[in-house]
């Protein structure tokens, strides 16, 4: 991220631009992302909700500061030299991500009785153990075959990025439509909200107080929401949907408020319930897969929401610059919301039908088993009072 901030800073071209920013920054900000979810949930189990509503408020701190600070910094520097602020800025990531140490990974071995004379130096040594047979499995895995005897080429080139793991629990399908669904809702209104204000009249020191509020809000509503959740024991889904269906709700009704208190109370609610469904997506995936998928099954959660962006973003932009207003956008962005929210609710029924059919499953064949082991039975007494009787 440092590094296409800063050669940001010296393009002269638009498509320059795409690069050094869509492209260095996007894959910058992925890569130092989502370990950091991942890590949370290695060191925490039985407070993961709170823990990750602390660990990701920073999101909110820095969306707070930056929107009111990067205007006084532009103002002063200009566009190039804030830009070389941020790549200062972005740098110290770096200090942060060294002092993240894998104590909790799921891959350590646990020291059994028969285990107790094995000793280690430091828990680094555990893990150069487990990675060297980590990639003697990976190296045996890629010359697997299937029950066609072909080599499956396919997954071993996409495992670096994809875990084919986390696809053999359905309950990952509707989860990855609300992640679609949400990151439709979200990237438009994220990239939006500001041009939307000026649009309304709200003069753009006032807007960036709206991003400011939404940023704010983040900083308290992620901890806080994480709190609820570890307080009252509530099922994550459900708050999962409420939050989710507040972004909708509240997007809905600020395309009729047009002016600075409605838009503010707006950013309110809507920093509260992105805060809110945000911490619990990895918290939901552990609800319902090992805790050896969470890392995974949020990536690909993530993974989905940058590809749906990808799409619906320029679209957004696209159908303001042919109607002129952004009430269309924003009418679609509330409504997606809105059904993320009612198809997170329905996940615990998705769950027990797809237990109860997978169950059923497992006795019809147990059931095949059991025929199938009686007729052979009958078939060798038969065969023994034959001989009995020549």
């Amino acid at each position: 991220m440092s590094i296409g901030l800063m050669s940001t800073s010296f393009t002269t071209s638009l498509y320059h631009v795409y690069f050094t920013y869509g492209v260095i920054v996007g894959c910058g900000g992925a890569l130092g992302y989502m370990p950091c979810i991942e890590m949370v949930g290695f060191y925490f189990k039985k407070r993961l909700s709170l823990a990750m509503g602390l660990a990701m408020a920073g999101t909110g701190a820095g969306h707070f500061i930056l929107s009111v600070v990067s205007q006084i910094f532009i103002d002063t520097y200009g566009w190039r030299g804030t830009l070389m602020i941020m790549s200062a800025l972005m740098a110290n990531i770096c200090v942060a991500g060294a002092l993240l140490r894998p104590l909790g990974h799921a891959h350590v071995r646990l020291v059994t009785e028969n285990d107790q004379n094995t000793k280690f130096d430091s828990a680094s040594e555990r893990f150069i153990e487990n990675d060297e047979q980590d990639n003697v499995k990976e190296s045996e895995s890629k010359g697997s075959r299937d029950e066609n005897g072909h080599c499956d080429k396919c997954k071993s080139c996409l495992s670096p990025f994809v875990n084919f793991e986390v696809l053999k629990y359905p309950i990952i399908y509707p989860m990855l439509v609300i992640g679609i669904l949400q990151s439709i809702g979200y990237g438009i209104i994220t990239l939006h909200i500001v041009r939307r204000a000026l649009d309304f009249g709200i003069p753009g020191t006032l807007s960036s107080m709206i991003t400011a509020a939404y940023g704010l809000c983040q900083l308290v509503g992620r901890p806080l929401v994480g709190t609820i959740g570890h307080v009252s024991k509530v099922n994550p889904c459900i708050i999962f949907s409420l939050t989710t269906a507040l972004c909708g709700i509240s997007t809905i009704a600020s395309i009729y408020t047009r002016h600075f208190a409605g838009q503010l109370i707006y950013a309110i609610l809507y920093g509260i319930g992105f805060g809110g469904f945000f911490i619990h997506i990895p918290i939901v995936v552990a609800h319902f897969m090992d805790s050896s998928n969470i890392g995974a099954g949020t990536t690909m959660i993530i993974q989905f929401h940058c590809l749906a962006s990808l799409i619906f973003v320029p679209v957004s932009g696209w159908v303001r610059d042919v109607t002129g207003v952004y009430d269309g956008v924003f009418w679609l962005a509330g409504l997606c919301f809105v059904a993320g929210g009612v198809i997170a609710l329905l996940l615990p029924m998705f769950d027990r039908i797809i237990k109860s059919r997978q169950k059923s499953k497992k006795d019809s064949q147990a059931t095949k088993k059991q025929e199938l082991g009686t007729e052979e039975t009958t078939e060798e007494i038969l065969i023994e009072e034959s001989v009995n009787t020549l």
